[in-house]
């Protein structure tokens, strides 16, 4: 398991470290206030995705183990798919006639409605080659993405300005990525299309939907807010924090979960309780001693990028927001791959959107108190106060389908270690600004980078040493076999 996280993590981070340097390049092609529109943009996407789309993904994921050999369900998975490509756009074109929607956005709609079925359908693809335990494919597929909207987002900004143009061409690349592998059991004929496949996949994933479109309107009231309470370039500097420091933890959070979450499943199918308890266990453990370590990690060190990687104008607010943002980013992505696993293993969804309603009041009603004293920095604060209160109510909700096992012992040596780890990275967190105000580009820019990789390389040494000699998830044993099978050759 712990092999094939790093597999699935290496997926995504070299793919994503160059989503990172389009973002940062951004940065220096876009004005804040235009950073904004484009922030706000992929907030539409998010929110359409996750009223129309995020379900259906889900629960193909949790009925792939068992369904795929019906000749019945993959035709059924593609024409929902469309299905709700059609409803996306009568629901959104009639809430824009209708009012609902401001002016101010049209031009976003007309963008991010076919924009989204382009997003969602590269998610859909990416997790056929997870079901289909392809770790291979789902990394070129999202290298092939990655590398195309560097090229074409990069273009678009530098010959036009326009947020527009970047973010169609961004989605047209991935419409292009997500096609690179069909799966073979697609078909569009109507008379494979199951209509009992299609209500078990509804049933399971219609609460998911709620908590999806409430958890994703939480997410996007905080640009929207931000673009009301304050301003556009507020919303410009939130999206590049975002970038730096929620994505980068979110990725390596997601890499794990697509190593843990299909093993879990598969366990529980077998009605073996003991095993799905051992295995959940495990998968507490391998989250923590990624995502708590990494969570500090970025806190401390990516301040010092920003301020090497993007425009002068959004130096001292992104840096700002980054520890904060670093706090919640843990919060919410340990509550999403692991205490929400209880209620999909429980077939309980039911419950998880009362959580995540919870969490997006919370989430909202700091926002309207913070936003207006604190800016951009309010809303960041508001999301680690919805976290801490959606982890503490998931675990507590999820007790009454599974309870999650929380490994005491090896929490506390995932903690002790990025405690190690933390206290080799204090000394360091300002080093960057003192060399870049002390000394000129380029030496500034080269001292700067060569501090940073101390960070980033003693820090990561500092933790595996201290949870070697731990023995967190006992290690030790399996580093010692593989040294001395090293020795052997």
């Amino acid at each position: 398991m712990l092999r094939e996280s790093l597999v699935y993590i290496l997926s995504r981070a070299v793919p994503s470290g160059i989503a990172f340097v389009t973002g940062m390049v951004l940065t220096w092609l876009l004005t804040p206030a235009d950073y904004g529109v484009y922030g706000l943009g992929l907030a539409v996407v998010m929110l359409i995705a996750a009223v129309f789309f995020d379900w259906h993904g889900l629960s193909f994921m949790r009925f792939y183990q068992s369904e795929v050999e019906h000749p019945a369900f993959m035709p059924t998975i593609l024409q929902t798919f469309l299905l709700l490509c059609l409803c996306s756009i009568v629901f959104t074109g009639a809430a824009y006639a209708g009012g609902v929607l401001t002016p101010d956005y049209g031009a976003l709609l007309w963008i991010c409605v076919p924009g989204c079925w382009c997003y969602a359908w590269f998610e859909l693809a990416v997790r056929m080659q997870i079901a289909r335990f392809r770790p291979a494919y789902y990394f070129w597929m999202n290298m092939v993405r990655n590398v195309g909207i560097f090229i074409v987002v990069l273009m678009l900004a530098w010959a036009t300005g326009s947020p527009f143009y970047v973010l169609a061409g961004s989605f047209l690349v991935m419409l292009g990525a997500g096609l690179i592998y069909l799966h073979p059991g697609f078909s569009l004929s109507p008379g494979l299309f199951d209509r009992n496949i299609a209500a078990r996949l509804w049933a399971f994933g219609w609460p998911i939907a709620v908590g999806r479109i409430i958890g994703s309107f939480s997410f996007a009231a905080d640009r929207f807010l931000l673009d009301k309470l304050s301003d556009k370039a507020s919303v410009g500097f939130y999206t590049v924090a975002y970038s730096l420091a929620q994505m980068t933890i979110a990725t390596i959070a997601t890499g794990i979960d697509s190593a843990i979450y299909s093993r879990a499943v598969k366990i529980a199918d077998r009605n073996d309780p003991e095993a799905l308890r051992a295995q959940l266990s495990k998968s507490c453990a391998l989250m923590l001693a990624v995502t708590l370590p990494a969570s500090v990690g970025v806190a401390m060190v990516a301040p010092a990028l920003a301020r090497l990687a993007v425009a002068p104008d959004y130096v001292e607010p992104v840096s700002s927001l980054i520890v904060w943002m670093s706090a919640a980013a843990f919060l919410l992505n340990f509550r999403a791959n692991y205490v929400d696993h209880g209620f999909h293993l429980g077939n309980t969804t039911g419950r998880l959107t009362t959580v995540i309603t919870v969490m997006a009041i919370a989430n909202i009603a700091g926002d309207l108190l913070l936003i207006p004293r604190y800016g951009a920095i309010g809303a960041a604060q508001a999301s680690i106060i919805a976290g801490v209160v959606a982890m503490i109510h998931g675990v507590i909700a999820a007790r009454s389908s599974i309870v999650l096992p929380f490994p005491k012992a090896e929490i506390a040596k995932i903690v002790l270690a990025t405690l190690a780890m933390g206290a080799f990275l204090w000394p360091l967190r300002h080093a960057t600004a003192e060399i870049m105000a002390q000394h000129a580009p380029p030496w500034g820019i080269v001292l700067s980078i060569g501090v940073m990789l101390v960070q980033v390389g003693g820090g990561a040494a500092v933790f595996g040493a201290v949870a070697l000699g731990l023995n967190v998830m006992n290690l030790r044993p399996l580093v010692l076999a593989r040294l001395g099978a090293l020795r052997a050759r």
